[in-house]
């Protein structure tokens, strides 16, 4: 069942909200908050797959708050106003939903989010990540390559890299396996990005991506490389 977690000034707006989700079979609510620290803290420390966000509230925005996210969830805005739309999709909102909100566009906004969970992404897939002060909205071809660092991901783009928090096995359910491959524990890469590979001492297959960097496949993964690419 989906982690959800519902951000709203309006106590109300969040028992009615709950009360919705629970007849639709929804009843994960991992965390409610009515305000943007709130949710800061509670979204970074519970990580919910899904927030329903207001637009308004005491001590900022819903964009405020996404701005400030290391971990960003997939978002379904809910709002009594109807200027915000156009910006909401520009942080890649799965829907927009205008107050009173109905059962059926309830389950509709819902609906949206298991095909998103359930869909590998495509090379011309765009997705929406905030590192450090700035925000990027990359396109999936363009990423040379995924690295692990912990709880974070390093995404290495042409000339230079960001981060997101995201393990490297959340990353790798959502990629189309025809362009991407996992290199060792480290490192997924863009097979379309490939350079040059190398035959190294001990049977071992080095691979130099198009923006140089240079992946040293596992044993295991080099016979796997082998055998999808008939080396």
């Amino acid at each position: 069942m989906t982690k959800i977690m519902l951000i709203d000034d309006s106590r109300l707006a969040r028992v009615e909200l709950k009360a919705q989700l629970a007849e639709l079979g929804e009843q994960d609510i991992v965390a409610e908050a009515a305000d943007v620290a709130d949710a800061l803290e509670k979204i970074e420390r519970l990580q919910p797959e899904l927030i329903f966000l207001d637009i308004n509230m005491p001590d900022g925005s819903g964009f405020d708050l996404l701005a400030q996210l290391d971990y960003v969830p997939s978002v379904i805005f809910v709002t009594a106003y109807d200027e915000f739309a156009l910006q909401s999709f520009e942080v890649n909102a799965l829907d927009y939903l205008l107050k009173p909100v109905t059962n059926e566009r309830i389950k509709a906004a819902l609906e949206k989010y298991q095909q998103k969970a359930a869909k590998p992404l495509s090379l011309c897939s765009k997705f929406f990540i905030k590192d450090a002060n700035k925000c990027f909205f990359i396109a999936l071809d363009e990423v040379f390559a995924f690295e692990a660092m912990g709880n974070y991901t390093q995404i290495h783009l042409s000339s230079n890299k960001v981060s997101v928090y995201r393990t490297m096995s959340h990353i790798e359910s959502r990629l189309p396996s025809d362009d991407f491959f996992r290199a060792g524990r480290s490192w997924i890469i863009n097979v379309n990005q490939i350079k040059t590979v190398e035959l190294e001492v001990g049977g071992s297959l080095e691979v130099t991506l198009n923006n140089q960097i240079k992946v040293l496949l596992s044993r295991k993964q080099t016979a796997l490389f082998k055998q999808k690419w008939r080396l």
